[in-house]
C-alpha cells in the first residue's frame, strides 16, 4: 500500500507542477485561441452585410470589459463601432450585420441574442461566452464623451 511521505511528496511535486502546467495551457490555448485565430483570418472585407431588423438598427451603448462601447447600426447592415478607451489612435472602426451577428473590422464577432424592450443583448463566442447588454441610445447621452463627440462628427460629415 502507497503511503504519502515528506520524501515522496517531494519526489512528486515537479509531477504535479508539469501536469498542473500541462492543464493550464491546454486550457488557455483552447479559450484564447478563437478571438486569435479569427482575427489572424480576419475576413471582414468578404462579409456581405444584410439588412439589419428594424429592432436592432440605431445607436446602442453599453459596456464590454474595461471599455464603453456604442454601436452604430443602419439599416443596410453597415454600421459604427465606437470603443472608449481604446488602445488604437482612432476610437471608430466599421462593423457589419450578418446572420444574427456583429462583425468587427478588427475581426472578432459577437451574436445577437436579443432586443426587447430597448436592451440589446449581445453573446460572446469567445472565453466564456459572456453576455453583454446595450441601451437604445439614440441621443447619445450613454455614450463616452469621447464616442458621442467622434459620431456626432462623423453624422455631420456625411449630411
Amino acid at each position: 500500500m502507497f503511503k504519502w511521505t515528506k520524501g515522496n511528496l517531494e519526489m512528486y511535486k515537479p509531477m504535479f507542477f508539469y501536469a498542473l502546467l500541462a492543464l493550464l495551457i491546454g486550457c488557455f490555448s483552447g479559450c484564447l485561441s478563437q478571438p486569435f485565430t479569427d482575427m489572424a483570418n480576419n475576413n471582414f472585407t468578404s462579409i456581405q452585410e444584410e439588412l439589419a431588423p428594424t429592432e436592432i438598427q440605431g445607436l446602442w451603448t453599453g459596456s464590454i470589459a474595461h471599455a464603453l462601447v456604442t454601436y452604430k447600426i443602419n439599416a443596410d447592415g453597415s454600421g459604427i463601432q465606437c470603443m472608449s478607451p481604446t488602445i488604437t489612435s482612432s476610437p471608430l472602426a466599421k462593423i457589419k450585420y450578418m446572420d444574427g451577428k456583429i462583425f468587427s473590422q478588427g475581426g472578432t464577432k459577437l451574436m445577437i441574442k436579443s432586443e426587447k424592450n430597448a436592451i440589446l443583448t449581445l453573446v460572446s463566442p469567445y472565453f466564456d461566452g459572456s453576455t453583454f447588454r446595450f441601451y437604445k441610445d439614440d441621443g447619445l447621452e450613454k455614450a463616452a464623451i469621447e464616442c458621442k463627440k467622434a459620431l456626432s462628427e462623423l453624422n455631420t460629415a456625411i449630411q
